[in-house]
């Protein structure tokens, strides 16, 4: 048949098994460009949106049906909203919240409160998200900040329903995880709350980041925060340590803060590949666990597990002297 064919058309000439491959995988391709794009015009954006709100509304039905199951669903909420922000501008925002908080609220009136502890906070920190990315927030300051807007919105959802409905969620919660009898369990309820609040935001930043990569929105640089991580972890840590003998609960969120932080001075250190790095980080780090153990017994009941803040607050001392050196020695000349 090649004979009788232009060499054009013998190119697009494919066998049976890739006439039905290639078109299937092109369509799907093309269609998830066609969801997740910036938006230009303004029924581009007003569709995109509708289509969020309609998402949020289904699940905000979901959670209003099957109350237990809310805190997990709620963790998929700030995903919609991040998308508007980042897909959207700037001018649509407002009528997407108070577009998706009032058909959530209708669709789950019987048990709004759902919606108002729930939904309503992870739609404004799923925006803030999208905001600070827009901005060029370093990804591990946006996820912050993000995650301190949504844990203080979480608390003032707790005291308006107290207010409203006599309801005590914090007790409402600790029940549904079996710790309402732990004495324990309040002081590290802030702690909780603030892991609850970061897992919202990272599973939402995971799948922007694959989505803003593919329409080359690239990340916005972290390499200049680098020398601040092992200071923003130590100070943390500090407050943390100190606040362990006067106040459980900041301590305990205060710990949760180092720990986040000190999780990106590991990013930095892996960065170089120095065998002396690794035994200084080891020594600062063991040395730490020895302080924990010295004072562990003079701190209050129930505050003793937020002095593990020393040991990473050493072992974020040991990430800056790392960055430091390695900084000198990229300074010296080479004869």
């Amino acid at each position: 048949m090649s004979r009788f064919l232009p060499t054009s058309e013998i190119a697009m000439v494919k066998s049976p098994r890739e006439s039905h491959f290639w078109p299937r995988r092109n369509q799907t391709l093309a269609t998830k460009k066609r969801y997740f794009r910036l938006r230009e015009s303004p029924v581009e954006n007003l569709t995109f949106i509708a289509m969020m709100v309609a998402f949020d509304a289904i699940v905000s039905l979901i959670a209003g049906l099957l109350p237990l199951s809310a805190v997990f669903v709620m963790l998929i909420v700030p995903f919609t909203s991040a998308s508007v922000a980042l897909f959207c501008k700037g001018k649509y925002l407002p009528v997407y919240l108070f577009a998706g908080f009032g058909i959530c609220l209708a669709v789950s009136a019987w048990n709004f409160t759902n919606t108002i502890f729930y939904v309503l906070p992870a739609m404004i920190t799923g925006l803030v998200y999208g905001m600070l990315w827009k901005a060029k927030v370093p990804v591990s300051l946006n996820l912050f900040a993000s995650t301190l807007v949504s844990l203080g919105l979480f608390y003032a959802s707790l005291y308006f329903l107290r207010a409203v409905t006599q309801v005590d969620m914090v007790e409402f919660l600790l029940t549904a995880i079996g710790k309402k009898e732990d004495p324990l369990a309040p002081n590290v309820f802030p702690l909780f709350g603030f892991a609850y609040s970061l897992a919202q935001m990272v599973l939402s930043h995971v799948f922007l980041q694959t989505q803003l990569e593919r329409i080359s929105i690239l990340s916005n640089e972290e390499e200049r925060l680098i020398p601040f991580h092992p200071i923003i972890a130590f100070g943390f840590a500090l407050i943390s340590a100190i606040l362990a003998f006067f106040n459980a609960k900041i301590a305990y969120l205060s710990f949760g803060a180092s720990l986040y932080w000190a999780l990106f001075c590991v990013y930095g250190i892996l960065a170089y590949h120095r065998a002396w790095t690794y035994v200084l980080l080891g020594i600062f780090f063991f040395s730490g666990w020895l302080v924990f153990a010295s004072v562990y017994q003079q701190a209050p009941h129930g505050s003793g597990l937020a002095l593990i803040s020393i040991p990473v607050g050493f072992f974020s001392i040991s990430c800056f002297l790392n960055y430091v050196l390695l900084r000198n020695r990229q300074k010296q000349p080479k004869i």
